[in-house]
């Protein structure tokens, strides 16, 4: 440090001046390289995000499936799933199932995936173990929109 003392008392004014304007030039590009622009690329990125998103959620209700039809796209989601329904009703938003003897794995890979995908919560249900190892007898599968 006394060195530094040292070497700035031994330079002229105009060289202090100099060093002073390319500390100040340094910190400034420092500043606007370093924090600045970040920022700023960071902002224009959240926008054009948010922009995107408001965009999709603005898509979400003509993707919505009425209750209505909610008993064929159940149906077709446990076809595809070799799930067989025995009795689908629909009553004042909730949709009550019942299931021919199905293998517990595939069960609950099946009710993630309304969960996920079809937006559907489970409210109920009633299950007890079927005759053959590894299957589930579902007697009620009580479902609604989240």
């Amino acid at each position: 440090m006394k060195r530094i003392k040292t070497r700035w008392r031994q330079q002229t004014q105009r060289e202090r001046l100099l060093l002073i304007a390319l500390a100040l030039v340094l910190l400034t590009a420092f500043l606007w390289l370093g924090v600045w622009r970040p920022l700023e690329e960071s902002i224009a990125h959240e926008q054009q995000r948010q922009r995107r998103l408001t965009q999709q959620l603005r898509q979400l209700p003509t993707r919505a499936v009425k209750v209505q039809d909610l008993p064929l796209l159940l149906r077709q989601s446990a076809s595809a799933s070799s799930i067989s329904l025995t009795q689908v009703e629909v009553q004042n938003g909730k949709i009550t199932l019942r299931l021919a003897p199905v293998d517990g794995d595939k069960l609950l890979q099946w009710i993630a995936e309304l969960e996920t995908r079809q937006a559907l919560r489970i409210t109920e249900i009633g299950l007890h173990a079927a005759a053959v190892n590894g299957q589930v007898d579902v007697d009620t599968l009580q479902l609604e929109r989240r």
